[in-house]
């Protein structure tokens, strides 16, 4: 069990949340316990107005994001971990340059940061660079060789090895049966994934099977999923012309 909660002045609650931060990991991870972590580098109004920014991440509302990040900037510009947020946003809009850059200030400010979390940064930089596809790959199957349970790792490592071109080993890694279990953002990202590899194979019918349970995942989830539903969406229009047009033809989906 956990000690009780700290109390501190309003004016210190950063320092009190950095105090109970190393509270909890010296619990969780105690042969960690001597590790330097980042500092939180950030005054009262500064971290209020991250709360707000991550509650607006939460609900996967990415200008909020974008704007409380930058508004956190202004007070806290050291401040690491609200520019890694900033990627995720940046990277969900498409925005694929905004969110490398993001991605590599917040690993310059997030000093000094474990090896095993660097490489996490390293390997999701590498893949926001659209020349870099193989190399993605190879990032992210050995995060997915440490971390075997991490399956959002193997996830991203199918994904880039479809972009290299190697479609078959990618639909070996989606087809696995430990999907099942995952938080419902992996389920859907995975079924998308595997609705555009198979596409790409010639398997038109049952791309649209994942599609399709694809969007009915999305429609179970709520609010705050439209990139998701645009993207199945999209996929159910484009293999619903493909397989008119081109029935038992390869042809890209990307």
């Amino acid at each position: 069990s956990f000690p009780p909660g700290l109390r501190g002045p309003r004016g210190e609650t950063p320092e009190v949340v950095a105090r109970l931060s190393a509270e909890v990991m010296a619990r969780l991870l105690p042969a960690r316990s001597a590790d330097r972590w980042p500092a939180l580098r950030l005054d009262l109004p500064a971290a209020r107005r991250y709360v707000e920014g991550y509650e607006a991440y939460k609900r996967r509302d990415w200008l909020a994001t974008i704007q409380a990040g930058r508004d956190v900037l202004e007070r806290a510009p050291g401040f690491g971990l609200v520019r890694l947020q900033m990627a995720q946003a940046f990277s969900k809009l498409g925005q694929s340059i905004a969110a490398g850059a993001q991605v590599a200030l917040g690993r310059k400010a997030l000093v000094p940061l474990p090896p095993e979390a660097d490489a996490i940064l390293a390997a999701w930089q590498i893949g926001l660079d659209p020349q870099q596809p193989t190399e993605a790959a190879q990032a992210y199957a050995a995060l997915a060789g440490r971390y075997p349970h991490q399956t959002g790792f193997a996830l991203r490592q199918a994904e880039f090895l479809a972009r290299a071109g190697d479609l078959e080993q990618a639909r070996q890694i989606l087809a696995s049966p430990v999907w099942d279990l995952q938080p419902v953002a992996t389920r859907i990202d995975r079924l998308l994934a595997l609705s555009r590899v198979v596409g790409n194979l010639g398997h038109l019918k049952e791309a649209r099977i994942h599609a399709e349970e694809a969007m009915a995942l999305v429609t179970a989830a709520g609010k705050g999923w439209s990139l998701e539903r645009g993207s199945a969406l999209l996929l159910q229009a484009q293999l619903g012309t493909m397989a008119f047009d081109h029935a038992g033809h390869r042809v890209d989906l990307h």
